[in-house]
């Protein structure tokens, strides 16, 4: 993936899943998508001695690309819906927890000498 700038880099992630090691440039969505030297290699923008070291990496090497095949199918279900989904759960929990504590440490004290006793 030689490209500029990926905001997500869905290409990237489907190589992944497909057990294949990405090389892509380390600009946007894909160098936090592949881990670079375990699921695949990131290769500067616009430098494209770069990518073919990269590219030359990952073939010539048929043990380190057998590491990154597994690991890069291992990567790719951390993007998974059930995982998305529980990552989302858990920023609105922790969201409205912080939200209600925020709100409970807020509420002014009353002095008990001034509440009507019953």
């Amino acid at each position: 993936m030689p490209s500029h700038y990926e905001s997500f880099g869905m290409a990237a992630l489907e190589g992944l899943a497909c057990g294949r090691p990405v090389v892509a440039t380390s600009a946007g969505g894909p160098a936090y998508i592949v881990e670079d030297g375990v699921s695949g290699l990131h290769t500067p923008p616009d430098d494209p001695a770069a990518l073919a070291d990269r590219l030359e990496q990952v073939l010539d090497n048929d043990a380190r690309r057998a590491a990154m095949s597994q690991a890069a199918r291992l990567r790719a279900q951390r993007f998974g819906w059930e995982t998305i989904a529980s990552d989302i759960l858990d920023v609105y929990a922790c969201t409205i927890e912080r939200s209600t504590l925020a709100c409970a440490t807020v509420v002014p004290q009353r002095e008990h000498a001034l509440l009507p006793r019953n």
